[in-house]
């Protein structure tokens, strides 16, 4: 049987001195190259996140410096809730879904530790699954019961072809001919998020 390797975060969590906000993600995905690229927190390129960004901020988020910035501006930490995985499978089609990670070790201290020393207003989950481990793995540790929590459709095109059945996103595409899901994803995304800076 192949031995499964363990992947450690590459990325250190991102936190602006004024941060009022966090946002919480799963754990980056590798490209075809096999290494994790130069999106920060969106290795594999495929993730509809920062082009979401970029839309709703109406800037240019293609270098690392332009997106940390795009977090200082607005007072927002960026991490993720797992420090180590595994992959269960390395099927590519399977290789970047979130189902196919086994969390070997959460990211509680470091989001501890932002929720501990920061001002956090809101708590962003990037995705359903994101929130679920969340709630049952780090919220018993750590208390996060005063603060608002969003959960944002995921930015995962394979999520995003999940979103068609349903209802709200039915009827949103009825009622705008020539809009498409990722116009329904753009919409919340401007409207939860920040948008006056910190």
């Amino acid at each position: 049987m192949k031995e499964t390797k363990s992947e450690v975060h590459p990325f250190e969590a991102y936190i602006p001195a004024n941060t009022n906000y966090l946002l919480l993600g799963s754990f980056p995905c590798k490209n075809k190259e096999g290494d994790y690229g130069q999106w920060f927190y969106c290795g594999s390129g495929k993730s509809l996140f920062w082009s979401l960004l970029e839309k709703v901020y109406q800037t240019d988020l293609q270098s690392i410096s332009a997106k940390k910035q795009l977090f200082q501006t607005f007072g927002i930490a960026i991490t993720d809730i797992a420090k180590e995985i595994q992959r269960k499978s390395e099927d590519r089609k399977l290789f970047c879904k979130d189902l196919n990670l086994d969390i070997v070790k959460f990211n509680t201290d470091e989001i501890s530790k932002i929720i501990e020393k920061k001002t956090i207003k809101r708590i962003y989950f990037t995705s359903q699954y994101v929130e679920n481990v969340f709630r049952k793995q780090i919220e018993p540790i750590i208390s996060v019961k005063n603060i608002k929590t969003i959960t944002l459709l995921s930015p995962s095109p394979i999520a995003a072809l999940a979103y068609s059945t349903r209802q709200d996103v039915m009827e949103f595409l009825k009622e705008q001919p020539g809009k498409r899901i990722k116009d329904f994803i753009f919409n919340q995304y401007k409207t939860e998020l920040p948008t006056n800076p910190a």
